[in-house]
């Protein structure tokens, strides 16, 4: 990514970030900011660092740059830089329920890329793990585990939370075999190489990018799937399959190689702009991605025994199902609604945040607790089956929330009808 000088002690502690030289500026409301360059190979940040307090920046993201992230407009967003990586671990921790990232390439930097938070998303690394895990049904044990929510320590400074990631059970050291990243409110050129960063770390085999481009009027969306595996140190492109329910154009097809540094036009598979193929069968080949269970199990000694009368070398991950799922959500809902916020779009039919809306997401993201500390929190969910909005998850954090210290509140659910305007009670 930035490739200038640094002034530098201690991997552990302060680096300082030199800015390259700038691409542009962006102006965004009252607001003008930086644009650097992602990497040798192209690509748009925006630096959004100056702005004060790092829930105001997640907000302003938000707010203003998610359908510029989503259309390819950027890359990602700079939010922070000059941190160590204790500062880092500490912001990370404080806010653990969105995505940061850690880079060490011409200063230590916080970057927040992946905005892909939002109902879409949801849909998709539920549907993406409930695939992957359906492999312990064909053993006489538990063979695989999902560890999502574990942040992977790449080589060079680089942290990452993949949004889904598979370790074998019995498998020597903690690295997964698989790794999935999903774009929603993310342009295609970051999540492809965000995928190449991944084999960085030795032992993780297959890399897959899923994104999901925002729904069109009529409710159809464009999808592509990029899968990528490594054979000893050696990793490539092995397939790209468009599977949404709207044809990809020709453009969009070469631009598709051009990030995987390929000329080779039997990578594209799908919904194309030279086919009449439709996505409306489930197991339909041309839709599948058959991940090999020995490598999927890579490690693991002994091999893991197979049911009896269970022959099958690959475990088929249904492109079908993720658009069948994505399909589900209503047409007045766009894929990249938070659904932390209660799947509440902050915007008035005329594109005005209203001050009730505004508060209710104030509200719940974080609270400031004065009196004594709590030891323990419970909750019930008093809605019934009539309520438009149904809660799933309510998490706080830190777990026990501790006097005079921010806490923060995060709830996840579905909305199910559209609203005009909605408040806190």
């Amino acid at each position: 990514m930035f490739t200038n000088n640094i002034i530098s002690s201690n991997i552990n502690n302060i680096h300082i970030f030199k800015k390259p030289n700038t691409i542009g500026t962006m102006d965004i409301g009252d607001e003008t900011f930086n644009c650097y360059p992602l990497n040798d190979r192209g690509g748009k940040l925006l630096d959004i660092s100056k702005m004060k307090g790092t829930l105001n920046k997640i907000l302003f993201i938000q707010e203003f740059l998610q359908d510029k992230c989503a259309n390819d407009t950027i890359d990602g967003i700079i939010i922070k830089k000059n941190l160590s990586i204790q500062q880092y671990n500490k912001l990370e921790s404080k806010y653990n329920n969105y995505k940061f990232e850690y880079e060490n390439n011409g200063g230590l930097v916080v970057i927040y890329k992946n905005l892909s938070t939002g109902i879409g998303h949801t849909i998709c690394t539920n549907s993406l793990n409930e695939m992957f895990l359906r492999v312990n049904n064909l053993y006489t044990i538990k063979v695989l585990n999902s560890i999502s929510d574990t942040s992977l320590i790449l080589p060079q400074g680089y942290s990452r939370q993949p949004d889904c990631s598979y370790l074998p059970i019995g498998r020597p050291i903690w690295v997964p075999t698989v790794v999935i990243e999903v774009g929603i409110s993310q342009s295609t050129r970051h999540l492809v190489d965000k995928c190449y960063t991944y084999f960085a770390k030795p032992l993780i085999e297959i890399v897959i990018g899923i994104k999901v481009f925002p729904k069109e009027v009529d409710g159809t969306f464009k999808a592509i799937s990029f899968y990528f595996s490594r054979l000893g140190m050696v990793y490539n492109c092995q397939s790209i399959i468009s599977f949404g329910s709207r044809r990809t154009s020709e453009l969009e097809e070469n631009l598709f190689l051009q990030l995987v540094n390929s000329q080779n036009q039997n990578l594209l598979t799908g919904v194309l702009s030279s086919n009449e193929l439709i996505n409306n069968t489930p197991n339909s080949q041309p839709f599948l991605i058959n991940i090999p269970l020995a490598t999927l199990l890579d490690g693991v000694v002994p091999p893991p025994q197979l049911l009896p009368n269970t022959e099958i070398a690959s475990l088929p991950i249904d492109l079908f199902n993720l658009k069948h799922d994505l399909e589900r959500i209503p047409i007045n809902i766009t894929l990249s609604t938070f659904p932390e916020f209660g799947g509440i779009d902050m915007k008035d039919p005329n594109g005005v945040h209203n001050d009730n809306q505004k508060f209710y997401v104030i509200f719940f993201i974080i609270i400031l607790i004065v009196v004594k500390p709590i030891e323990s929190v419970e909750w019930n969910d008093c809605s019934d089956s009539s309520d438009p909005f149904k809660i799933e998850k309510l998490e706080f954090s830190p777990e026990q929330p501790i006097a005079g210290q921010d806490s923060i509140i995060s709830i996840s659910g579905y909305l199910y009808k559209k609203l005009q305007m909605a408040k806190h009670n």
